[in-house]
């Protein structure tokens, strides 16, 4: 017992953003040691949806509201918001070796300043209320996305890796290591975590809006992530409906996941979840 109490010190450190998992089953803790890293302990996971109940969906916001402009994307990030408050479990992280429940849910996501060749990725981390309308949500995600386009959200985080690229490379990876071996002793200000996209509860790209289909993407070793879903184009397949080959137009969703954070079966429950409400987000 004197051998872990330094450890469990540690632990006691209060996080800004999550608190440590109670009733986690013994061999669940013990995971971080077999599998240090998030990259390491990486399963992957493959859904289909059919979109046409989305696209109705969509425009039927867009008729209600003519000020937003909605998109099927903004229907995957509302729906991932939705799945994390009815399977909380996949809402947590593995940070120092311990598991955590996040507070909040928080999705970050790509958008590009200007379509085109010459626009910049910049990246946006919102919360999430799983109780709130659609078109509400809309509202919120096309006001934060105005505003990393303009610059108006930079914030420390921005400013700190401005100072960083100045550094040789060895530096910022050693830049780089210190933040991590911060973050695994919880002592990250919020300051940091709040403005940094890597502590999330999911990770978006949609690679649809650019015309390729969706590809299975890395998980960081730094920050919190557990979770990255890849968005695909909208295309044609055939697919079974009542025991019948039809043709539909479908999407599909690439998931890599630490599978740490919960075992895959309550994962796949949690992504079939997922589909339901996109196939029927009118009633969800």
């Amino acid at each position: 017992m004197r051998l872990l109490a330094p450890l469990d010190l540690v632990g006691a450190i209060a996080r800004p953003d999550g608190h440590l998992a109670n009733g986690v089953p013994a061999y669940r803790r013990f995971m971080p040691a077999l599998m240090p890293t998030r990259t390491g302990s990486t399963v992957y996971l493959d859904q289909v949806f059919e979109v046409d109940p989305a696209m109705r969906f969509v425009a039927s916001t867009r008729a209600a509201h003519p000020d937003l402009h909605p998109t099927l994307f903004h229907v995957v990030l509302w729906a991932l918001g939705r799945m994390f408050d009815r399977h909380p479990h996949l809402n947590r992280f593995v940070s120092g070796g311990r598991l955590y429940d996040r507070d909040g849910i928080w999705i970050s996501f790509t958008v590009k300043t200007e379509l085109s060749d010459d626009g910049t990725l910049v990246e946006v981390k919102h919360q999430c209320d799983p109780a709130q309308p659609f078109a509400e949500f809309v509202r919120d995600i096309e006001t934060s996305v105005t505003a990393a386009r303009s610059g108006a959200a930079e914030d420390l985080t921005d400013k700190e890796l401005g100072l960083f690229l100045h550094l040789p490379p060895l530096l910022r990876r050693g830049v780089v290591c210190l933040a991590e071996a911060a973050n695994a002793l919880n002592l990250l200000p919020r300051s940091l975590i709040d403005g940094d996209p890597f502590f999330a509860s999911v990770f978006v790209t949609n690679l649809g809006s650019v015309g390729i289909d969706a590809g299975f993407h890395h998980l960081y070793d730094y920050g919190t992530i557990p979770l990255f879903c890849a968005v695909g184009l909208v295309h044609d397949e055939v697919v079974a409906r009542d025991g019948e080959p039809v043709v539909a137009r479908v999407a599909s969703l690439k998931f890599s996941y630490d599978e740490r954070v919960e075992d895959g079966l309550y994962a796949a429950r949690a992504l079939q979840y997922l589909c339901a409400v996109l196939e029927d987000p009118a009633t969800a």
